[in-house]
């Protein structure tokens, strides 16, 4: 079965932004792993997209001066 990834909405992601009042989000996989950026009322903000793990994955190393997305298999 051929899995369909879905746009996600820019005003939808805007609002997780401002309501849990922080700068970076990383979450799960959307088929779409990625580093993106948005601008969220005025400041730029990251949202960081893992890759999923039928096939390889990801993950993030963080350290104080960056942050580095790290693939696996």
């Amino acid at each position: 079965m051929a899995v369909r990834a879905l746009p996600l909405n820019a005003a939808a992601v805007a609002a997780r932004f401002r309501h849990a009042g922080c700068d970076l989000m990383i979450h799960g996989h959307t088929h779409r792993p990625a580093r993106h950026q948005h601008l969220v009322d005025g400041t730029m903000r990251e949202r960081w997209v893992l890759a999923d793990w039928h096939d390889s994955g990801s993950y993030l190393r963080v350290t104080a001066n960056a942050i580095a997305e790290i693939r696996i298999g």
